[in-house]
């Protein structure tokens, strides 16, 4: 298959060895350092919610975090989607 672009035409293997040349340029992570760099990034309570909801063998609930922080379920729950928008 070929792709067709207004200034040149590109086979794609060419657009694979690109990206492999790119991606050269940066080291690879593992996934866990992948996920620690990530949980780095998010603050205490984001962090705690994603952990403790995603994490653990036995997840916590909305509820037992609201209680342990002091918060409503629904401000867990805006806490956990604000810490997964997070790029």
């Amino acid at each position: 298959m070929v792709v067709q672009s207004t200034t040149l035409t590109l086979l794609p293997e060419a657009n694979l060895f690109r990206y492999l040349q790119e991606i050269k340029k940066f080291p690879m992570l593992t996934p866990e350092d992948g996920l620690m760099q990530a949980l780095e990034g998010l603050k205490e309570r984001e962090r705690a919610s994603l952990v403790e909801r995603h994490l653990r063998e036995t997840p916590a609930t909305p509820e037992i975090l609201s209680q342990q922080y002091g918060v409503s379920r629904e401000r867990i729950r805006q806490i956990e989607g604000r810490a997964f928008e997070k790029p």
